[in-house]
């Protein structure tokens, strides 16, 4: 490892062995970050908002299939066009109230 000082969040984030320590993924980060915030708890906030956003930007990269979003998007449509139905009437009604006087 390098001595690197980490006085922001980007730091931390630009750090690959951070990222596994924040992530849970190799033991040697691990044992390194664990050791390295009990020896620096003056940056423990800062420590703990750059492995939230680690947590946070971390996403499921499991694909969703073609047919789950060719379904959905057919929901979609059908809501927006029952939507337009339901406004069209309600100027159809609005309309004919207005030349029945």
């Amino acid at each position: 490892m390098i001595k690197k000082q980490y006085n922001t969040i980007n730091d931390f984030l630009e750090d690959v062995s951070f990222k596994n320590w924040a992530l849970q993924n190799n033991g040697t980060d691990i044992n390194f970050w664990e050791f390295w915030i009990a020896n620096n708890p003056e940056k423990n906030e800062l420590v703990n908002k750059a492995k939230d956003l680690v947590l946070g930007v971390s996403f499921n990269k499991d694909l969703v299939s073609k047919e789950k979003v060719a379904f959905e998007w057919k929901k979609l449509e059908a809501k927006i066009q029952e939507k337009n139905k339901n406004k069209n009437k309600s100027t159809k009604s609005k309309s004919y109230i207005f030349k029945e006087i």
